[in-house]
């Protein structure tokens, strides 16, 4: 898992041996250009990405979406998945909505969809919510559902959501990544994705505070920049 420098946004680069998948594209624009064009292209040409097997867009905010438009014309999609597919349709992109329950292995490789079910839900909580497991090593990624949303995870799922690695939700924001989800992720590593003195204060400090208290390690793209994680 490659967790992409956006900026105040997210994105991420899942690879196996023979397959690729991006979850998220950031925002429409970054410092020096478009970010579909001048981050995320650049970055897949690099990894031997000419197209991807799949796309999840967690939901409609910019800052998850933004990109994908100008990324298309470049690396192509045989299939995208979104929380709010309508929203992609406005900008030309056809998608498949996110369901609970949606699941598929590759190479050994474990990913499913947690969130969202086909009740209505509304912005951040229609986040589709992956989950990705090889062997004893579990990732979660929840987009930028919030505390309402991490609710119905906990009371669904339970212990099914302990993960080894958690991008934490909303990048930081104290609307999310309550002390219920986190007890029952429990990660040892959280991965903070935010713009630099971004002005929305992310991560704040009660949610990092929050993820000290169970000893958790703290990566941030602000500081950190592009980081890849290898499961073996």
């Amino acid at each position: 898992m490659t967790v992409i420098d956006v900026g105040q946004g997210l994105s991420l680069l899942f690879q196996t041996p023979h397959h690729s998948l991006l979850f998220d594209a950031g925002p429409t624009r970054v410092a020096g250009g478009m970010g579909g064009t001048r981050v995320l292209a650049p970055l897949l040409m690099d990894r031997g990405v000419k197209s991807l097997d799949r796309v999840i867009i967690s939901h409609g905010d910019d800052d998850h979406q933004g990109g994908l438009p100008a990324l298309m014309g470049l690396v192509p999609a045989e299939q995208i998945f979104a929380g709010e597919p309508k929203k992609l349709k406005a900008k030309g992109l056809s998608a498949q909505p996110c369901r609970a329950g949606q699941h598929w292995r590759w190479d050994g490789v474990d990913f499913a969809l947690l969130h969202p079910t086909k009740r209505a839900h509304k912005g951040n909580n229609q986040s589709c919510v992956l989950q990705v497991t090889y062997n004893n090593t579990r990732l979660l990624v929840p987009g930028d559902l919030e505390k309402s949303g991490e609710k119905r995870l906990v009371n669904k799922y339970k212990n099914q959501l302990h993960s080894t690695i958690l991008v934490a939700g909303h990048h930081g924001s104290k609307t999310s990544s309550s002390a219920s989800f986190i007890a029952k992720v429990q990660p040892k590593w959280v991965i903070f994705s935010s713009g630099y003195l971004n002005r929305y204060g992310f991560p704040h400090a009660v949610v990092v505070d929050r993820f000290h208290t169970i000893g958790a390690k703290l990566s941030n793209t602000a500081y950190d920049g592009e980081m890849t994680w290898v499961l073996n």
